[in-house]
């Protein structure tokens, strides 16, 4: 049977885990970069908390700069962590994209496999109903043979 349904939907299904493939890739570089910002926030807290705990008590002037810095330190991380809160959205958006792509794939084999059981069972009955043919033509050749 050249036409057989499973076998057609082999393209489609090479297309959908082609497809579940690339966003598995996309999911797995979102995860890094979350990684990778929130690594650089705890740099920059560590930083500040550690300049922090080293400033003594100097000149006026050192005092200022030292708060200046301070503060300069605060608003990198607050950009920081709002690039941290951009990754994550990021994360959760190609999460979703590759739950979908897989339960397209999934659908996919569960149909194609739900085909190949069909076709199986139909080639069983093709099967099942030469022999069942043979075996009458045999016992009607030997019925005829034992009449003569």
């Amino acid at each position: 049977m050249p036409s057989l349904m499973s076998h057609r939907l082999e393209p489609l299904q090479q297309l959908a885990d082609n497809r579940e493939d690339e966003a598995s890739r996309h999911l797995a570089d979102a995860h890094r970069l979350v990684a990778e910002r929130e690594q650089r926030l705890r740099e920059l807290i560590d930083y500040r908390a550690d300049y922090e705990r080293r400033i003594v008590c100097g000149t006026t002037q050192l005092l200022l700069n030292a708060r200046q810095f301070i503060a300069r330190l605060r608003e990198a991380e607050a950009f920081q962590r709002q690039l941290v809160i951009k990754a994550q959205q990021e994360l959760a958006a190609e999460r979703a994209r590759w739950l979908l792509r897989h339960r397209e794939a999934d659908t996919l084999e569960l149909l194609a496999e739900t085909y190949r059981v069909r076709e199986r069972r139909t080639e069983a009955r093709v099967v099942q109903q030469r022999l069942d043919e043979q075996a009458l033509r045999q016992h009607q050749l030997r019925a005829a043979d034992t009449r003569c």
